[in-house]
């Protein structure tokens, strides 16, 4: 067994070898061929700002807005973070206020355009009240929010003049951004806020199978009417459950908990650290007329009664309890099991965040919270209104009015700036050093290539005094280069933002999760890239569209909204259908690796190595479906895989070697975060076995 790792240690350190000496080429090859490039043509795009730092590529029209536009933005968020503090002071007005502020930023940058975005607001969100609950409810708030951003899209934002010449005057002040460009955001907060409710208000809803998500899926008791029905009941950290009914009764309690059965049949009780079961017990439930104004910890489990009232008002008050942050306390003060199971993570840790952010998106709120000032704020609030990151109404709604505390604390909060700050100094870096953005934008490859073609057809020394004639390695650093340029640009632009909303105390999920180069698969690169999308379509396309059963189907569609959703544009469309016919085969093939056949393979070399040059050639299909989307087009493709694949085939082969070395590291790193987490759940395991449970039930 040691002489087997020790040669695959040895393995791994040879492709870490290769990775690393082929990279170290590609950044010196990519350097010095830009400094040709520059010699004998001006990159249009291209800013000098001075002798010292030199031209920064700043050809990205996205960027180069952000980039210039951020001092002020910086000033504006910082101001808006502290009113918003002071808000907080007068807890009656501060909804009102902060609604105030929103509807201030938005005159601000959309100047009389904040009229439209308003009223469109409005009207989601009567019609959202008006269909919430009903049998496709949900189907007129999506037509609706699709036809309005169509038509923003069409008219390009809608001048007033079109409406009527004596509107006109209000066109010459339109603010500093398009707000037809940040409506698509806006509609998916009209989508979230208006499904929420419908969900709510106990509108049907798909079941989520274990394959629809990696995160969990969060289940609460329930306690059905006495008779002849059968009582359940819940207790979190300390609690019993009692069920009474002349069938049978359970009960759960989590950390260290007891569940008592009362009837004429069997009594049943289970827990996560240590669980009794009696034939007989007793739990109270809240009384109808309590006053839950303030969120508590549920006392105990309560009993099915008539139409199981008490039960559903447990319900509804462990979810407060749940959402209002006494939870993460409970946690913290007994040292683990808190809610949600023993020894849940700690505050901060990134595995503990992911959890309570999917549990605030999946617990309804009580229907009060989903008013006219909750909406306005949500779908207005400064900080994630112009890029996002995307949050759900039900997680940012019970953050801003139900948590007592953020989920991240002041050093979290510094070490995600110290993060944010350093992947700007990256991106400042690439831009300054390597302008391949400019280089691919203007096909300035293929005028080069043109250029050198004619003069070799006049010259007689056969091309070489011209070593600014691009050769296909040239063509794949320029495609290379790009993906980073995009990665870190989105990295940057959505870390400023989150990082603000996290100063607010809110904490919308993270959307770059892994690194651009630590990707193979379609289905991982879309979950990492723009990841608080990805789980905003699960939510509320995926899983109501049938989930995992219709996946074949499902990304067809998904994929054709989310290409129309970011512009009405061909190149998106390619972009998506090639995204959507890539992940039928690679859905089939991991289909096929989970059979009983192919499972006696699994943790063998040649298993691992098939995988490898699968996602070799995953990774050339990735990396040519978004050069499409957002970088060259479809007929910039062409030109490009011939130079890559027709001039130098053997090129393609070396390309290949370098990305099955990447793959087999990336394999490492996921065996060692699978290590990492199976290390954790033991520990886990153990502290609930030994005594880190909820505080109760001893």
């Amino acid at each position: 067994m040691e002489r087997r790792d020790g040669f695959l240690l040895a393995e791994r350190l040879i492709y870490l070898a290769i990775v690393a000496g082929l990279q170290l080429n590609v950044i010196r090859e990519g350097y010095h061929y830009a400094k040709k490039v520059q010699a004998v043509i001006t990159l249009p795009g291209l800013r000098d700002e001075g002798p010292r730092l030199g031209r920064n590529d700043l050809s990205d029209y996205q960027w180069r807005s952000f980039r210039d536009a951020a001092p002020l933005l910086a000033a504006a968020m910082v101001t808006f973070v502290a009113l918003s503090r002071l808000a907080c002071v007068f807890p009656r007005s501060r909804q009102t206020v902060m609604v105030a502020l929103s509807v201030v930023f938005l005159c601000a940058i959309h100047g009389t355009c904040a009229l439209y975005v308003v009223a469109l607001a409005g009207g989601s969100y009567l019609l959202s009240r008006r269909l919430a609950g009903r049998p496709y409810g949900l189907l007129g708030v999506w037509l609706y929010g699709c036809a309005t951003l169509l038509l923003a899209r069409l008219s390009e934002g809608l001048p007033f003049a079109r409406i009527s010449p004596r509107l006109a005057p209000l066109d010459h002040h339109r603010g500093l951004l398009r707000w037809h460009i940040h409506y698509n955001l806006i509609v998916l907060r009209f989508i979230s806020f208006a499904s929420d409710l419908h969900w709510a208000r106990g509108g049907k809803r798909t079941k989520r199978s274990s394959d629809d998500s990696s995160g969990p899926f969060v289940t609460l008791g329930t306690g059905t009417g006495a008779g002849t029905a059968t009582g359940a009941g819940t207790g979190t950290g300390a609690g019993t459950g009692a069920g009474a009914g002349a069938g049978a009764g359970a009960g759960t309690g989590t950390g260290a908990g007891a569940g008592a059965g009362a009837g004429a049949g069997t009594g049943t009780g289970t827990g996560t650290k240590a669980g009794t079961g009696a034939g007989a017990g007793a739990g109270t439930g809240p009384e109808i007329g309590q006053n839950r104004t303030q969120p508590r910890k549920p006392t105990a489990a309560g009993a099915g009664a008539g139409a199981g009232v008490g039960a559903k008002l447990l319900q509804e008050e462990e979810d407060q309890w749940r959402l209002s942050g006494k939870a993460t306390e409970g946690h913290r003060a007994s040292g683990g099991g808190g809610y949600g199971g023993a020894g849940a993570p700690n505050l901060g840790d990134s595995s503990f965040v992911d959890y309570e952010l999917r549990t605030l998106a999946e617990t309804p709120l009580p229907l009060s919270y989903y008013s006219l000032l909750p909406f306005l704020e949500y779908v207005l609030y400064p900080p994630l209104y112009i890029a996002g990151p995307i949050i759900t109404f039900n997680s940012f709604a019970a953050q801003k009015m139900l948590r007592r505390q953020s989920l991240l604390g002041p050093r979290q909060v510094l070490a995600y700036a110290f993060r944010a700050t350093l992947a700007f100094g990256c991106l400042e870096g690439l831009t300054h050093a390597l302008p391949y953005n400019s280089i691919a934008k203007h096909r300035v490859l293929d005028r080069l290539a043109a250029a050198a073609s004619a003069a070799m057809s006049r010259s007689s020394d056969g091309g070489s005094s011209f070593p600014w004639a691009p050769r296909p390695l040239h063509y794949a650093i320029t495609g290379y280069w790009v993906l980073v340029f995009m990665w870190l640009k989105f990295t940057v632009i959505w870390r400023f933002f989150r990082l603000v909303s996290l100063m607010d105390g809110i904490v919308p999920p993270e959307n770059m999760t892994r690194c651009v180069c630590n990707n193979y698969d379609i289905e991982g690169f879309w979950r990492s890239w723009h990841a608080s999308y990805n789980r905003w379509l699960v939510r509320y396309m995926y899983v109501p569209m049938g989930g995992s059963r219709w996946r074949a189907a499902n990304v067809w569609v998904i994929f054709t909204f989310v290409a129309l959703w970011h512009d009405l544009e061909w190149r998106l469309l390619g972009w998506a259908w090639l995204m959507a016919a890539a992940i039928a085969p690679e859905m089939v093939f991991k289909a096929l690796g989970r059979t009983a056949s192919l499972r006696r393979w699994y943790g063998t070399a040649t298993f691992r190595h098939v995988c490898a040059l699968a996602a070799a050639a995953n990774i050339l299909l990735l990396m040519a479906a978004n050069l499409v989307g957002f970088v060259v087009g479809l007929d910039g493709i062409v030109p490009l895989a011939q130079q890559v694949l027709l001039k130098q085939p053997g090129f393609l082969a070396v390309v290949f070697l370098a990305l099955f070395a990447a793959v087999q590291l990336m394999f490492w790193k996921r065996d060692c975060e699978a290590s990492g987490a199976n290390t954790t759940r033991a520990t886990v395991a153990m502290e609930a076995g030994g005594g880190g449970g909820g505080g109760g039930g001893s």
